[in-house]
């Protein structure tokens, strides 16, 4: 399995498959991880850095080199796909963690959508009141 698989991996595991939730955690741009996915990239050593960071359960040996179990410390589980063929799981983050994730960018979204509103609130406000000079002028 090549990098890009590993951390195609990763993302189904820990973000449900939301690349945008893992490029956030990453604090990176989500073309960055789509670029990596579709190998019009290789991952920087940064890009690694941050990945071991974000999930410090990650073996760093099976990220960069394939070696060993995904996990340190992550219980795992194992199931058969329709070839009977077995693999290891690790349990994905927490629905509550993710739940709060959602809503702390739900809230951000909310707020900035209030703001825009009262700008254009603003806006309004003063073509209404440029309509009514001009009016005035008119007269």
């Amino acid at each position: 399995m090549e990098i890009h698989q590993r951390i195609k991996y990763l993302i189904e595991l820990t973000c449900n498959g939301n690349q945008r939730l893992f490029a956030h955690k990453l604090d990176f741009n989500p073309q960055t991880v789509n670029n990596l996915l579709n190998r019009r990239s290789n991952p920087s050593f940064k890009m690694i850095q941050q990945i071991l960071n974000a999930f410090p359960d990650i073996n760093p040996h099976w990220l960069i080199l394939g070696q060993g179990e995904i996990g340190l410390n992550l219980q795992a589980t194992q199931y058969s796909n329709k070839s009977g063929f077995k693999t290891s799981l690790s349990e994905p983050q927490s629905e509550y963690q993710l739940a709060s994730e959602r809503q702390t960018l739900y809230t951000q979204r909310i707020s900035a959508l209030e703001r825009e509103v009262q700008l254009l609130e603003k806006i309004i406000e003063e073509k209404d009141v440029l309509i009514g000079y001009l009016g005035k002028l008119n007269r």
